[in-house]
């Protein structure tokens, strides 16, 4: 066998190993929970988006803060994809059911732990209570969105004890014009659950350097020569600047999380600025006071969650790069901003 083969042999081993002992866990949990009150989150991360991780972590946090006499059970994508008929058991009609926020709802992410997966869920637990913590909706304008969502539409229709919370304006319009659900009333427009973090980033000293988070997939739209340009202008403003991003190369669960998303969260908070075309690059820099200037996306995600946040004095658009500029003097003096969501707290 050839060092490639070996090392692929013992990476699929080394996976595989990983996946059974979450899956044990899951069931585990599951099978000794029977006779608790409890409330189960489908379709958790078990990917390298540092994005999705804080969604979890403060969707664990929401949970034990205002459900404490309830026991908290992720089942994580890789756990339902792999052992689904074992887990399917577990689960009393009565139960509600919650389902993992984000953006994967629609087109835009078709893989197991996206809209097909969400579908499944609602087709298996056709009777039980489910409520969908804060995504975004995005269907493609053309033959293959269109088919994708009236199959959407058959489904969402058909689950009467359905709740949907959506995260911007354009996501709750797609439910309402496209009448993805039976009744309006069952969709929530509420924040992405990252801004319910509260916590004192104002110990870490910032440095000089502007932290570009910038995408690399198909959410992109920011152009290469914009790109370049706001690098070139940083070159000749004399300011030092670092590619970062929201996402690791490697599989991560709930053990790992936390170290993770504040790990993440303090290179953020020990940075001048940040320039992002990532939603959570600019919740981020949100909840750490760090300032921002955010890029949109193509499902336009960005601005609309922008909207919970636009009182916030340092997170503000990127139009050009003259108001780079601005923004990179006014911000020069590095003052110490302070991260208040007390006004976010009644859409909890």
């Amino acid at each position: 066998m050839s060092q490639k083969k070996l090392a692929s042999f013992i990476k699929t081993l080394v996976r595989r190993i990983i996946y059974y002992r979450e899956n044990r866990k899951v069931l585990r949990l599951l099978k000794n929970s029977v006779n608790q009150k409890r409330l189960i989150d489908f379709l958790t991360p078990n990917h390298g988006n540092i994005g999705d991780q804080a969604i979890a972590m403060c969707e664990s946090r929401f949970l034990k803060e205002h459900f404490s006499g309830h026991q908290i059970i992720e089942i994580p994508t890789v756990c339902w994809d792999s052992a689904k008929k074992k887990i399917i058991p577990h689960i009393q009609p009565e139960e509600c059911i919650l389902v993992h926020g984000g953006g994967f709802l629609g087109t835009l992410w078709m893989g197991s732990g996206g809209e097909p997966g969400f579908r499944e869920i609602l087709q298996v637990f056709s009777t039980n209570r489910i409520i969908v913590f804060p995504q975004s909706v995005f269907f493609s304008d053309d033959k293959f969105g269109r088919m994708q969502m009236a199959i959407s539409r058959e489904i969402y229709q058909r689950h009467s004890n359905l709740s949907i919370c959506v995260r911007e304006e354009n996501s709750y319009k797609c439910i309402g014009k496209n009448r993805l659900l039976k009744d309006l009333k069952q969709c929530i427009l509420m924040p992405d659950i990252v801004t319910y973090f509260k916590k004192d980033f104002s110990k870490y000293t910032r440095n000089n350097e502007v932290l570009l988070c910038l995408r690399n997939d198909k959410e992109k739209i920011l152009a290469r020569d914009m790109e370049k340009q706001i690098e070139d202008t940083l070159l000749n403003m004399g300011i030092p600047f670092s590619h970062t991003d929201t996402v690791v190369p490697y599989k991560m669960f709930a053990d790992r999380r936390e170290e993770e998303v504040l790990k993440k969260m303090r290179e953020f908070a020990q940075s001048r600025m940040v320039i992002t075309d990532r939603l959570h690059g600019m919740i981020l820099a949100a909840v750490t006071a760090t300032p921002c200037l955010f890029i949109d996306n193509c499902s336009k995600k960005v601005s609309g969650s922008y909207e919970w946040l636009k009182n916030l004095e340092y997170i503000r658009p990127f139009e050009n790069i003259q108001n780079m500029q601005v923004f990179i003097r006014e911000t020069a003096d590095k003052t110490i901003y302070h991260y208040d969501n007390t006004y976010l707290q009644p859409y909890y």
